[in-house]
C-alpha cells in the first residue's frame, strides 16, 4: 500500500506525463496546488481527530472506574477506530 507521499509523487508524476500531451500550464498548476491543497486538509483532519481523542481521553480518566466501566471504556474506543473512519 502507498503511503501518503507516494501518493502525491505518483500524481505529480501522472501530471508531469499528462503535460507532456497537451495539458496547459495553468491546468498542471491547478491540479498541484489542488493534491497540496488536499493533503494539507487530511493532514489537518487526522491532527484534530487525534486532538478530540485526548481531549476525550483526558475527561473520561476524570470519571470514577465504575463509571468507565459502564461507559465501557476503554475497551469499545480506539484511536484507529475513530480517526480513521473521519478520513477515508
Amino acid at each position: 500500500m502507498l503511503d501518503q507521499n507516494d501518493k502525491n509523487n505518483s500524481a505529480l508524476s501522472g501530471m508531469m506525463i499528462h503535460a507532456s500531451y497537451g495539458v496547459t500550464i495553468s491546468a498542471l498548476l491547478t491540479r498541484a496546488i489542488s493534491s497540496i491543497a488536499d493533503a494539507i486538509v487530511a493532514r489537518r483532519e487526522r491532527r484534530l481527530c487525534a486532538q478530540q481523542h485526548r481531549q476525550a481521553k483526558q475527561e473520561i480518566a476524570k470519571l470514577s472506574a465504575e463509571m468507565q466501566h459502564d461507559i465501557g471504556w476503554p475497551g469499545r474506543y480506539e484511536l484507529e477506530n475513530s480517526c480513521a473512519s473521519a478520513n477515508d
